[in-house]
């Protein structure tokens, strides 16, 4: 469904926008609930919980497509490139945060064989979920390795609860990221 948005209000700033917004009826995957009707930047609120897609520019993450859920789900979600493995440590680094490997964390590859952390390269694709800690690494409860891809290296997904909103800057936190969204921004 496509639809053209000529304006909407983002607190107390109305923005005009002109742009057509491609519009996905159904949720992203099963068991997630979206909002009812047509989710915009005024649904971009502190403490709601979406995922972001896009690609990392200059550190900020530029929000190709976003998706506002009616409801946090359980677990918060990385899925980046790998940019180190810590064996000592047994951490990851994905989309510049830490992700912590623990006896309990189940690490597959794309296949759903197990892995463990000394079979993880540097530049590969990882799907992590889990909670985060008070200093923001992400305990993970599962990791989905997949192979690295070099058209995907800047691709992040982020499934996390807003943290900041400034709607004049058109830009949020979550998971302690910049994000960027703009009139082109997708909402699902």
């Amino acid at each position: 469904m496509r639809s053209l948005v000529k304006a909407f209000v983002v607190a107390g700033i109305a923005l005009v926008l002109g742009q057509a917004l491609t519009v996905k009826a159904q949720p992203a995957r099963p068991g997630a609930a979206v909002l009812p009707g047509l989710p915009s930047a005024a649904d971009l609120q502190v403490g709601t919980f979406i995922q972001v897609e896009g690609r990392v520019v200059d550190g900020v993450l530029q929000a190709k497509q976003i998706e506002v859920y009616a409801e946090p789900l359980e677990d918060e979600t990385l899925d980046a490139a790998i940019e180190e493995v810590d064996l000592d440590a047994e951490t990851l680094t994905v989309a510049g945060r830490t992700v912590a490997i623990s006896v309990e964390t189940k690490i597959r590859d794309a296949d759903k064989a197990p892995l463990e952390l000394i079979d993880v390269e540097i530049g590969q694709m990882a799907k992590a979920k889990g909670i985060r800690d008070e200093e923001g690494t992400l305990l993970a409860h599962r990791i989905r390795i997949k192979p690295a891809d070099p058209d995907k290296a800047t691709k992040v997904k982020v499934e996390a609860l807003i943290e900041e909103v400034d709607a004049q800057a058109q830009t949020l936190v979550l998971f302690d990221m910049k994000v960027k969204f703009t009139p082109q921004t997708e909402y699902k």
